[in-house]
């Protein structure tokens, strides 16, 4: 009797591994944030390079590893609990692999990537715990034990993978991941991402540093451009704000058909030191009815650029102006941008970290930086 309830507990946590697992390949699978705690770490190692493994992601070996540990479940439950000795030592040895996988990976978040994801930790907890009562249920002798029909796990099955429906419905509506490459990111050296001769506000030794890629056509670049202002000021010159363009006029089928315009119009402005106002100027204007480049070479003009020095810029693909825009656009693609506004988040000391425009809220909101940007409470 012993025997049948420690399998009735290993089912259970399987299906529990698998809604965990199954959440995690989700996010994966559709290329979204899943809802995280309010470090945003799920997010942020799920765009490393050790969420996958020969291009695979992790979360699929564990949703499988979890199906693999139901399976042998039921069949134990249908055969005789500690009858077949294969299916009792298998699921042993699968969730001892489990466990250890969990706990090396838990390791790596921690100390490298710096981050936690309240998944992946769920993930290990129910890992180990399925490990430990394989372990128990090892030790029980082999014998003719009682059977059971597969009812059990078939109604599990039916709440998990109905629960999973319900988060892939859910997921459907959240925040695409940045596409940033974490390999190419931290193969581009730090002058390539922070460049001395890009606009920014901020200490440049402050303690966090963000780029921006936007592009200045963009309605949701619009919205970030007015936060993240509010932002610096609040901080109080321990965060720095750095501008990078990433013109999406390729990218949207025709939906941003001036941005690169705009772009090079601003680093123009720039060179006069007006490219902060120039900002101003371009973002209070509405977008919807821009019908050509005229209104950004307006904004310029007011700011007392001529329209000679702007068109010059324009055409001159050797201008300063032109070329820098060129050198964001080339490091963006490089490292996988693919939407605007997308953000590197910098700590002094540590590797960039890639984060959507949702995202950046809740890494700000976190302790850790709560921390290092000097907000009282926190702990």
């Amino acid at each position: 009797m012993r025997a049948l309830w420690l399998n009735r507990l290993i089912l259970l946590l399987s299906f529990a591994g698998i809604v965990v697992a199954g959440v995690l390949s989700l996010g994966h699978l559709m290329n979204v944030q899943i809802p995280c705690g309010p470090s945003g770490g799920c997010n942020t190692i799920a765009s490393h390079p050790s969420s996958k493994w020969f291009g695979i992601p992790v979360a699929y070996f564990g949703f499988l590893s979890y199906a693999a540990l139901a399976t042998m479940a039921a069949l134990r439950g249908s055969q005789g609990i500690t009858k077949n000795r294969f299916l009792v030592m298998g699921g042993l040895l699968v969730a001892g692999i489990g466990t250890l996988t969990s706990a090396a990976l838990t390791i790596y978040a921690l100390t490298s990537i710096k981050a936690v994801c309240e998944w992946c930790l769920a993930s290990a907890g129910i890992m180990t715990a399925t490990f430990l009562v394989s372990a128990a249920l090892a030790q029980e002798e082999s014998g003719e034990d009682a059977k059971e029909v597969f009812f059990a796990p078939i109604v599990l099955g039916v709440i998990a993978f109905g629960i999973l429906g319900v988060n892939a419905k859910n997921l459907s509506g959240a925040t695409k991941l940045t596409g940033i490459s974490m390999e190419k990111l931290q193969e581009a050296p730090v002058d390539t991402v922070i460049p001395n001769d890009r606009q920014m506000i901020g200490d440049k030794d402050a303690p966090v540093t963000i780029i921006e890629f936007a592009d200045l056509t963009c309605g949701l670049c619009k919205d970030s451009y007015w936060t993240m202002k509010d932002t610096v000021a609040k901080y109080n010159g321990k965060l720095r704000w750095v501008f990078r363009h990433y013109p999406l006029y390729k990218k949207t089928d025709g939906a941003h058909p001036f941005s690169l315009e705009a772009a090079i119009i601003g680093e123009t402005a720039a060179n006069k030191g007006k490219f902060w106002a120039y900002l101003d100027g371009v973002f209070a204007l509405d977008q919807n009815q821009i019908k050509s480049i005229d209104p950004f070479v307006q904004v310029a003009e007011a700011l007392g650029i001529p329209r000679d020095v702007i068109e010059s810029d324009l055409t001159d693909q050797e201008s300063a102006a032109f070329n820098r825009v060129y050198e964001d656009l080339r490091l963006a693609d490089s490292i996988g941008v693919n939407s605007t506004p997308t953000f590197l988040v910098v700590v002094q000391g540590e590797r960039p970290v890639p984060a959507s425009y949702a995202m950046l809220g809740e890494m700000l909101a976190s302790e850790k930086f709560k921390r290092l940007l000097g907000v009282n409470g926190a702990q």
